[in-house]
């Protein structure tokens, strides 16, 4: 996945520091860029902006999500669990469980809410 890293320049900060991290990561062929946004709100941000709009030009990723939107919550959390963070499988007791479904339950309620207030 293409990255740019922002370094975000403070007054006690030195060139020396921003370079020696500049050509570390240049090495393992990511660009940083120095920042002022903290100091200079989003113009101090623009370098990192306009780089980002280049990136995203020329080097598309391919966005993937871990879990279809229509899963119910338990498969949610199973499917997190699995992908993101490696685990075998998910094991909760019996209040947990109920406590999932209820919030599945409480979901479903809202989006057909939702949806019948934005078919009115």
């Amino acid at each position: 996945m293409p990255v740019i890293v922002a370094l975000n320049r403070f007054g006690s900060d030195t060139e020396r520091e921003f370079e020696m991290i500049r050509k570390h990561l240049g090495e393992q062929g990511v660009e940083a860029l120095v920042c002022e946004h903290f100091a200079k709100g989003s113009k101090g941000a623009t370098n990192l902006a306009k780089s980002m709009v280049k990136l995203i030009d020329e080097k598309p990723g391919s966005l993937t999500f871990v879990y279809d939107d229509a899963d119910e919550l338990w498969k949610k959390i199973g499917k997190v669990a699995k992908k993101i963070y490696h685990a075998s499988e998910v094991v909760a007791d019996t209040a947990v469980r109920k406590k999932i479904e209820k919030f599945q339950e409480e979901r479903l309620r809202q989006s057909a809410d939702l949806h019948r207030d934005n078919s009115t």
